[in-house]
């Protein structure tokens, strides 16, 4: 006869061959094996409990075995990472550059091209109004100059890099003044700050209307007449003329852009440009009567 034991191993080793395409085949085959049973002669006395433990450890090792051929179960530990919040990724995308891109945002006005905020260069804050005090703005101006001048940096020992960004700095301070200076230039300014553009000189005639049109003609002839004819005086009344209905555009203005009204500045924007264009016309004539 042939010893339990090895009857148990041939068993298991066929049921292995058998069984090689099929892993649960293979698990239950030789679970199967392992549980014949033996013969009354052979078993070791052992007290009830121990057999007990036996079976029950059979049994979770079946458990166990076909839940592992089922799936395989994640570490009790792992959690899936949550995603970052799209405002942290482009916190930590730009943190290198937001400072300097925060600089230079403050010296340039939002869509005008990269162009100068010429309100930040001569160190005004906003919010940026129209009505500006002439002696304060000329007063900013000067200390900046004062500063900057090339002048004051000619006699130093500066590596000519510096010495040509100094010139660079007093060269845009100028110009900043110089439009800020003047009322219809400071409204063009505005526009572009304000609106991202500003007046296009093919736009003025439909914004202001055929009505301001004729009285700008008009106002036209009268300075002609007056030069042809020799008389100064006339073209110091138009002068005069002309300088009310500037000052009276101008206040409206002020009011518009308080009001942040873009429409309406532009409006009064492109006529202010006309009203500017015959005060330079009267005192080119103004100019020629004299010589």
């Amino acid at each position: 006869t042939i010893p339990i034991a090895a009857a148990r191993r041939a068993s298991a080793s066929f049921s292995f061959v058998a069984s090689k395409s099929s892993p649960s085949r293979l698990v239950g085959s030789c679970l199967a094996a392992d549980s014949l049973p033996l013969p009354s002669s052979d078993r070791p006395k052992r007290p009830f409990s121990a057999l007990t433990s036996r079976s029950s450890r059979s049994s979770l090792r079946a458990s166990a075995s076909s839940r592992s051929l089922e799936a395989p179960l994640a570490p009790k530990s792992f959690k899936p990472p949550l995603p970052l919040p799209s405002s942290s990724l482009q916190l930590f995308s730009s943190s290198s550059t937001a400072a300097e891109e925060h600089s230079n945002d403050d010296d340039r006005h939002g869509s005008g091209g990269g162009a100068p905020n010429h309100f930040s260069v001569l160190g005004l804050q906003p919010p940026y109004r129209y009505s500006l005090s002439p002696s304060a703005l000329k007063s900013s101006y000067r200390s900046l100059m004062a500063e900057y001048h090339p002048d004051k940096h000619s006699s130093l020992d500066l590596p000519d890099e510096d010495k040509d960004r100094m010139a660079e700095k007093a060269a845009e301070i100028t110009r900043a003044y110089d439009v800020l200076k003047d009322e219809v230039l400071r409204a063009e300014h505005l526009l572009e700050i304000g609106t991202g553009r500003g007046l296009d000189e093919r736009d003025t005639g439909a914004l202001v209307g055929p009505d301001l049109l004729m009285t700008v003609m008009e106002a036209r002839e009268a300075v002609e007449d007056a030069a042809a004819s020799g008389d100064d005086a006339q073209l110091q009344r138009l002068l005069e003329e002309n300088a009310n209905r500037f000052e009276s555009t101008a206040s409206e203005l002020t009011q518009a852009f308080d009001a942040q009204d873009w429409d309406e500045a532009r409006r009064l924007t492109a006529t202010l440009r006309y009203w500017r264009r015959i005060e330079e016309s009267v005192q080119e004539r103004i100019g020629t009567v004299k010589d």
